[in-house]
């Protein structure tokens, strides 16, 4: 079931499913940011990842000695949320800890996820609440694919991402979704912009870590073009992802990394791994501006 939030600029839909972001509509340019999803390449739009961000080595994790299998960038963007508030142009999602999360995730938790409109912004914020009595270990990420190109008479080589901080950008390479030790640093980099071509995730996505950016521009090169800006605070890592003969790019913010090829099974000692003490909670904001 999907729900809508507008202002005089934007529409907006959101699926119950995942809560997941699934229509970003410009009305004054007709134009759609969002890759709506399909069964030939990929069919989401903007998965939550929670509460692990990328996957375990053989898909499980210990807590206490005792063994949880959980499945790549874990189950919140499967889950069904209940909408705790609404209004014409906002709306918080909720999920809650069931008897079925704790068979896979040892703590009771709260996801709220709330989208909100100011003119051509689109603000998100998800917040986690421990609700346990022990400390609580986590990931959280998000995951939104843009249509690449915008605009059918362009073309996928028009396009670039231009970072607010100019800097190296050295990539790890991921082998059957985990770390490798293999890093290299990426090309096509120009100062401050990626330009973007197919070929750059044969290898499968661009992940870097100590991300020093909170800030990049997608666009066309050519003049006129549309484009918009993605923003997001305390994230160390960052993904950028797409697939073969695929019309998307994905441009993804994390707060946590899938595990190395070695692993460690301890969650409490997990790369990237976040910890919330009982009662407290952990923050992912970003943005969308669509200009």
């Amino acid at each position: 079931m999907k729900f809508y939030i507008h202002n005089e600029v934007l529409d907006i839909g959101i699926e119950k499913k995942g809560a997941e972001l699934k229509r970003v509509f410009r009305k004054d340019k007709r134009q759609e940011y969002l890759w709506p999803g399909d069964t030939s390449s990929w069919n989401r739009s903007s998965p939550i990842l929670f509460p692990i961000v990328g996957r375990l080595k053989d898909d499980k994790f210990f807590y206490k000695n005792r063994e949880y299998k959980l499945s790549q960038h874990g189950f919140a963007r499967d889950s069904y949320f209940e909408i705790k508030e609404r209004t014409e142009n906002a709306i918080t999602f909720l999920l809650e800890s069931t008897a079925n999360t704790l068979k896979v995730y040892p703590w009771n938790f709260e996801l709220q996820v709330k989208y909100e409109l100011d003119r051509n912004l689109l603000k998100i914020e998800h917040k986690v609440t421990n609700t346990s009595k022990e400390n609580m270990y986590y990931s959280l990420g998000i995951h939104p694919a843009f249509r690449w190109p915008l605009h059918d008479e362009e073309d996928q080589s028009d396009y670039s991402l231009k970072f607010d901080r100019e800097n190296s950008l050295q990539r790890t390479f991921l082998s059957d979704g985990l770390q490798s030790i293999r890093t290299e640093n990426v090309n096509n980099l120009v100062g401050s912009e990626l330009n973007l071509r197919p070929d750059l995730f044969e290898n499968d996505a661009l992940v870097i870590k100590d991300v020093s950016s909170s800030k990049i521009i997608y666009c066309s090169q050519k003049k006129g073009g549309s484009e918009l800006e993605i923003g997001w605070e305390e994230c160390p890592y960052l993904g950028i992802w797409s697939k073969a003969q695929a019309n998307f790019i994905c441009i993804e913010p994390w707060q946590g990394i899938a595990d190395t090829e070695i692993g460690v099974t301890d969650i409490s000692k997990k790369e990237g791994i976040r910890m919330l003490e009982p009662g407290r909670s952990g923050f992912l904001r970003w943005y969308l501006k669509m200009k």
